[in-house]
């Protein structure tokens, strides 16, 4: 077995063997935790994961991906479907009409009690 992460929280080791498993790379985590610490690592690098010695570096090269860096990629507005740019301004018109409607009836409350 080869170790190809090391992590402190066991979610962050989770993650790495679930883009593993993603990947079609078995993987397990092997950890040096203790019950009476609520499983907590008091190591750094505590929870590792491992997997077989002959597909450690595909699996190194599947960890070295950052996934965040394709759902973090700025997008514009205007670059969305029509649907949803038009589903988002029907909402907007949606929230915005109650008020629109209660404006205008204190308008015309107002404008009575000004003059009679």
């Amino acid at each position: 077995m080869q170790v190809v992460g090391e992590y402190n929280r066991l979610f962050d080791a989770e993650l790495a063997v679930a883009m593993l498993d993603s990947a079609g790379i078995d993987s397990t985590i092997v950890s040096d935790t203790n019950p009476e610490t609520g499983n907590v690592s008091l190591s750094a690098g505590g929870h590792r994961v491992v997997v077989r010695a002959e597909i450690g570096e595909d699996a190194r090269a599947v960890l070295a991906a950052d996934p965040v860096e394709d759902v973090e990629r700025e997008r514009r507005f205007a670059d969305r479907p029509a649907f949803i740019r038009w589903g988002v301004y029907l909402a907007l018109a949606a929230m915005a009409g109650p008020l629109v409607v209660l404006a205008l009836i204190e308008a015309e409350w107002l404008i009575d009690s000004l003059f009679p």
